[in-house]
């Protein structure tokens, strides 16, 4: 388990350099955890999790809602990295029965720095859309008037 945790997060990144800001050391910039029910760490993409403490604990509450069958989340500090993360956690169900929990957690900056670039970009979107229609409306506007005047004939002579 502990080696398709660690091979899913090797794989190239999402999000160019997010991953070394928040502490990550490669692949995505998220960690991925398996732990059994009874909170052992079977797999965990960036630790052993030999060396880890049970994550059944209070400290973790979205690995304790998932293990009660539910999904759970927290934003907290890692405990491991030192940086903050957002947690969230489903079980791991095998014949209507919770046999452990499966947690994807990723650096609360790199979720700051995707909403950014999404806000961005909506917003330049507008405001181009926007300039396209104000020029759209300028030149109906050109051309309407064009072909007024011209439907209209010449102006009259002032000297008769």
């Amino acid at each position: 388990m502990d080696r398709l945790c660690k091979q899913f997060c090797a794989e190239p990144r999402l999000l160019p350099g997010a991953a070394q800001d928040a502490g990550v050391s490669r692949g995505f910039p998220i960690r991925l955890t398996v732990v059994a029910s009874d909170g052992r760490v079977l797999g965990e993409s960036d630790t052993d999790p030999a060396a880890m403490q049970t994550h059944k604990t209070s400290s973790r509450p979205e690995i304790l809602r998932a293990l009660e069958g539910g999904t759970g989340k927290d934003t907290r500090l890692s405990e491991t990295l030192k940086v903050p993360y957002r947690y969230v956690a489903e079980p791991i169900m095998h014949e209507g029965t919770t046999v452990g929990a499966v947690r994807v957690a990723m650096p609360v900056q790199t979720i700051s720095r995707a909403q950014a670039v999404i806000r961005d970009t909506i917003l330049w979107a507008s405001a181009m859309s926007v300039v396209a229609f104000a020029l759209i409306g300028l030149l109906v506007n050109w051309v309407w008037h064009g072909l007024m005047r011209h439907a209209a004939g010449p102006p009259p002579d002032a000297s008769e």
